[in-house]
């Protein structure tokens, strides 16, 4: 009956994945480092904190990822198949990520002028003339151009 029930109620959920951010990243440091300390040092973080967060990920994949000497860290088949994963995965994040905070400061960077169609004619374009082609420079200093505001006005109609 156990069986029937299974059968009938549909495909079940993927179980989570229960692995972190930065036990990923530590992993990719070592296997393109080849060190654990050379992947300490590019973290900033203690050598020992790599070697946790490595068996970690080891013991949240119930696999061996990566075989250790006293002079050289090897992948293991698996390690390297997670390593070009992992790669492309951390990858394209960044570039979500980039693209999120991208969009984040366009938004911040724009003003929208609401006024009525007497005022978006007669005192508008004169105060907006003086702001440069309706753009204002705004903390210069963030990239070499400095980001603009951009101004859009609407005017209201009867």
């Amino acid at each position: 009956m156990a069986i029937a029930q299974k059968i009938s109620s549909g495909p079940a959920s993927p179980a989570p994945i229960r692995i972190e951010l930065v036990d990923l990243e530590t992993f990719v440091a070592v296997a393109t480092l080849g060190s654990f300390s050379a992947a300490a040092r590019q973290l900033n973080i203690t050598q020992p904190s790599v070697t946790s967060r490595i068996q970690r990920l080891e013991s949240s994949l119930g696999t061996k990822l990566l075989v250790r000497t006293t002079r050289r860290v090897e992948l293991t088949p698996r390690g390297d198949l997670l390593r070009v994963e992992v790669g492309r995965t951390l990858m394209g994040l960044r570039r979500l990520v980039d693209s999120f905070r991208l969009d984040a400061a366009a938004a911040r960077s724009r003003v929208v002028v609401a006024a009525t169609p007497m005022v978006a004619a007669t005192m508008l374009p004169g105060q907006m003339a003086t702001a440069g082609n309706f753009a204002i420079p705004l903390n210069p200093p963030e990239t070499p151009t400095g980001p603009v505001c951009r101004f859009t006005i609407y005017h209201s109609s009867p």
